[in-house]
């Protein structure tokens, strides 16, 4: 998640950086789409089959890698640092970090708790609830390619505020409206935006900061995602626990995408501040 993207953009021309940096994060679409479809099947065996099998695709792939890695061209130090003495937009860095953080929060109902809401609030059954769950997973296959979409004709800023406003408005759909079509468009909008702004975030840091130093602030935006995702989900579960009703939540992940949102505006003034002084 960290050195793969870093990874890749060193590898990759500068004309085709764009389309690479969209769509490497297709694969968490495929697992998406794996986990909605595949597993059920899976599971009429027994969940030891089941681990079985994500075992040796996972094997399998793991192997795939490692002959695609072996392949690559070692890039001399003195190309790969090229890029090093490019003006670091701190500022602007460490808010589209925060917000990337946010993110991570605020897509936790319509992960962990997305399935359940649908079945013990809204009564849906167990199979029509997975339908709505693979219309997340199908949003998530989509996602890199609607961000690359953007990108072509905005700039990564433009792109990455246009993924978080969308993302917000769809979060917040279950909580004005519980007809199956609205949350169908919900969970499809939040899955394609949740690669689509994995994507754009790496994207626009390496615009901020150049390749070189992309892995240090990527790695950066990825610890503090998983930071937050970790405590959000443990403080909602919580509240879930003692307050048994899911819309508060989805009330609190808009509130948090919003936030996110006004990091993302904020970061273009930011970004001129850190230009000015490196001059």
């Amino acid at each position: 998640m960290v050195i793969g993207p870093a990874l890749a953009l060193q590898h990759s021309d500068k004309p085709h950086r764009n389309t690479v940096m969209t769509m490497i994060f297709m694969g968490i679409g495929l697992g998406v789409v794996f986990s909605a479809v595949i597993m059920p099947l899976l599971l009429q065996f027994s969940l030891s089959v089941t681990w079985l099998a994500i075992g040796s695709l996972s094997l399998a792939i793991s192997g795939l890698m490692i002959i695609a890695l072996k392949r690559l061209p070692v890039i001399p130090r003195a190309i790969v640092s090229s890029d090093a003495s490019a003006p670091v937009a701190t500022g602007a860095v460490w808010l589209v970090i925060s917000a990337y953080a946010l993110d991570a929060a605020g897509f936790i109902p319509h992960t962990i708790f997305w399935v359940d809401y649908l079945v013990r609030e809204l009564y849906f059954t167990p199979p029509q609830a997975l339908w709505f769950w693979f219309a997340f997973g199908g949003g998530c296959l989509s996602g890199p390619l609607m961000a690359k979409w953007l990108v072509s004709r905005f700039s990564w800023h433009r792109a990455l505020w246009v993924a978080y406003a969308l993302k917000a408005a769809a979060i917040l759909l279950p909580v004005l409206t519980a007809q199956p079509l609205w949350l169908f468009c919900s969970a499809f909008i939040v899955g394609a935006m949740t690669p689509g702004i994995v994507a754009l975030t790496a994207g626009r840091i390496a615009e901020l900061v150049g390749t070189t130093l992309h892995s240090y602030y990527w790695g950066k935006a990825t610890a503090g995602f998983a930071l937050l995702q970790a405590i959000a989900g443990g403080v909602m579960a919580y509240y879930y626990q003692h307050v048994a009703e899911y819309i508060p939540l989805f009330i609190t992940a808009t509130l948090l995408m919003l936030f996110a949102l006004l990091c993302i505006s904020l970061s273009p003034f930011f970004h001129s501040k850190s230009v000015k002084q490196s001059c």
